[in-house]
């Protein structure tokens, strides 16, 4: 599932809509990661939120969105191209754990939140 973000988006705490957080409540292991595009040139950046499982790999998210690759950000540091069997959601995951956050339903929350995208950030391009 996939749903394009937009401006206001970035500015609310999350921007899933009804229906995708009924998603979200029936598994713990499910949830979202937000996906920036290269186009920078763009008034409102290019905004993709794509539902996931902590076992959906950057391979299947490239290939429902038709993508040639995923790269990600950790704090600002380095963009590094993710490998196709790496794990988005699971990284996030293990990320918030890491943080101190251990409460699977809790990680579930916060990783939904696309504020998280300040220390944690996907592209879709270099």
């Amino acid at each position: 599932m996939k749903r394009s973000g937009s401006r206001n988006c970035l500015n609310q705490k999350s921007c899933l809509g009804s229906r995708e957080r009924e998603w979200l409540r029936e598994d713990p292991n499910r949830g979202c990661v937000y996906v920036y595009g290269t186009d920078t040139s763009a008034s409102s950046p290019d905004l993709l939120v794509v539902l996931c499982t902590v076992e959906t790999s950057v391979s299947e998210i490239c290939a429902s969105e038709g993508r040639d690759g995923l790269y990600i950000q950790l704090n600002g540091d380095l963009v590094r191209r993710l490998d196709p069997q790496e794990r988005p959601l699971h990284m996030i995951y293990k990320y918030l754990a890491a943080l101190g956050f251990q409460d699977a339903l809790r990680i579930q929350e916060e990783a939904a939140y696309s504020d998280l995208s300040c220390m944690i950030r996907f592209y879709s391009g270099k």
